[in-house]
């Protein structure tokens, strides 16, 4: 990148981080009818990278059962994207087996610490599915590779997240249920959890009732790229509040 196109992105990402500040002292200030990325604060993106990701996860395949060659595909592809975004491993090498045998069903878990010394111990935590490759999975999943990315890209210049920011690829809903069985954050400094895609939205029972729950799903009836750009920006809608706000937002009681 050259350095007029450099100072260009860190422009562009401070403006849009002011406006952070903007909208955290207004209410009811967002339009829901509002297009993608219409969050005010929400940290530049292109899209390329989507694009990389939805394709490669679906060229590995919609069959992805525990002890698959796919299953085994997607696993090493979200290893290799989640060491090159920074992520760090919330486990050993980011794996969370909770199958038997322990090398077939597992979760992959890393976090994005909060750049603020109060808040950094409490945590929002964002589960995507990658047990299976059809629809909404791989969009999920996609999105949720992107949405890391970008905050570990904004977090090296600016005090963005606030909290630390924990992803989990869950293997179904059996791995969701073994996350909160063995949470990788304990779940008393767990403010929100969004779930992205999967076959249910019933808020786990091991959240203790003080934590926002959100389950979001892809519109099915959009193309993988459009239904992509509208979950990005649905699911940082629910998140900003978390990532920006020097205090615990209200509850939403949301099932």
């Amino acid at each position: 990148m050259s350095p007029s196109s450099r100072s260009i992105s860190l422009f562009s990402i401070g403006l849009a981080l002011l406006l952070v500040t903007i909208a955290a002292g207004c209410s009811g200030s967002s339009n829901g009818d509002e297009g993608p990325r219409s969050v005010p604060g929400f940290p530049v993106w292109d899209g390329a990278s989507i694009q990389i990701d939805l394709s490669k996860l679906n060229q590995i395949g919609p069959n992805r059962a525990a002890g698959t060659t796919a299953h085994r595909l997607v696993h090493l592809y979200l290893l290799d994207r989640l060491h090159d975004i920074g992520i760090q491993p919330a486990q050993p090498n980011y794996v969370q087996p909770w199958g038997l045998p322990p090398d077939t069903s597992l979760n992959l878990i890393g976090f994005l610490a909060g750049d603020d010394p109060s808040l950094r111990d409490t945590a929002v935590v964002l589960l995507a599915p990658f047990d299976a490759g059809v629809g909404g999975r791989s969009v999920s999943t996609a999105v949720a590779l992107e949405l890391m990315g970008v905050l570990a890209q904004t977090t090296r210049f600016y005090r963005y997240p606030t909290r630390t920011v924990v992803i989990a690829f869950v293997d179904g809903d059996e791995g969701m249920h073994a996350y909160f069985r063995n949470p990788a954050w304990p779940l008393n400094a767990t403010d929100a959890v969004v779930r992205l895609g999967g076959t249910t939205s019933s808020r786990p029972r091991a959240l203790g009732p003080f934590t926002t729950w959100q389950a979001l799903v892809p519109d099915a009836s959009l193309a993988p790229d459009s239904a992509a750009a509208q979950l990005l920006d649905r699911t940082h809608r629910v998140l900003l509040p978390y990532l920006a706000a020097p205090v615990v937002p209200a509850l939403e009681a949301v099932d």
